[in-house]
């Protein structure tokens, strides 16, 4: 016991305290110098991508170009500086990472099969930037997935449902897009009508309220009046199509369903009101 005590007691005689104290005092002031470094640099390359990609004089499409690439670079950085971060705090505690990778057997196996899934993410999502699939703010579906993206990273593209769900794709599982956003959308206003309305004054009153409308905004084409025609139910309607800025539809929809409402009650022309699709009643 007396030599164990000894033992023990010549160990902590044999300790150079004052070397411990500056060799800790040494690595943490090179960690935090380290981390103090990788952190204003990374704040001042996103602050040069938010600078660049915040102007204002561009077009509504190219700020979604923009947002995107923004994201995307903001992405790349966020990895860099953890990459770096990582590294360096292993490497000022002395750890020998060269030697721990080439001795890692069978965890290097299982890193590069990460690394390969990770590699085929990056080169997805490059393809899809390149082709300009889709963009932040589309409105898309990805493979069964619907919604508005709202990230583009190097791994996962993040796209939010209309019910408020956030879905993340890996890149490399993106088969099918389908990018609603591109071209100008379609709406329809079918107003039910009775089959004894006065047909005339019904065609001149739609007329003539959808073109004191005019010009609208939010319209890329005159409006098409299709007239008189049966909608899926069956039931007797006047139709007019409309077509519109993309993500605008429903805004124009509802605006000429109250307005051409409003006008054929101003007009004495009642819409019958619809119970079920085989029960129809007059107001």
């Amino acid at each position: 016991m007396t030599h164990f005590y000894n033992r023990i007691v010549n160990y902590f005689n044999n300790l150079d305290i004052e070397g411990i104290f500056d060799l800790v005092i040494s690595r943490g002031v090179q960690l935090i110098f380290t981390i103090i470094l990788l952190s204003l640099l990374r704040w001042f390359a996103e602050r040069l991508v938010s600078i660049y990609f915040n102007r204002n004089n561009i077009s509504e499409k190219a700020k979604q170009r923009h947002l995107t690439l923004k994201k995307l670079l903001d992405n790349i950085i966020q990895y860099t500086y953890y990459f770096f971060l990582g590294y360096s705090i292993l490497a000022i505690l002395g750890v020998p990472i060269a030697t721990l990778l080439a001795g890692a057997g069978v965890a290097s196996v299982a890193i590069g099969l990460g690394a390969q899934g990770f590699v085929s993410d990056m080169v997805n999502g490059l393809f899809i930037l390149l082709e300009r699939q889709y963009d932040v703010g589309d409105m898309v579906t990805i493979n069964d997935y619907e919604g508005f993206i709202t990230n583009i990273g190097m791994r996962t593209t993040v796209l939010q449902s209309v019910t408020g769900a956030v879905h993340f794709i890996p890149n490399r599982n993106i088969l099918e897009v389908t990018n609603e956003s591109r071209c100008p959308r379609r709406t329809e206003v079918d107003l039910v009508i009775d089959p004894d309305v006065n047909m005339e004054k019904l065609n001149a009153v739609i007329h003539e309220t959808v073109e004191a409308s005019l010009p609208n905004h939010d319209l890329t084409e005159a409006p098409e009046y299709y007239g008189v025609c049966r909608d899926l139910d069956g039931r007797l309607v006047y139709r007019v199509r409309f077509m519109c800025i993309n993500d605008h539809q429903w805004d124009v929809e509802t605006y000429y369903y109250e307005l051409l409402t409003n006008a054929l009650a101003k007009n004495g022309i009642e819409q019958p009101i619809v119970l079920s699709t085989k029960q129809v009643t007059t107001r």
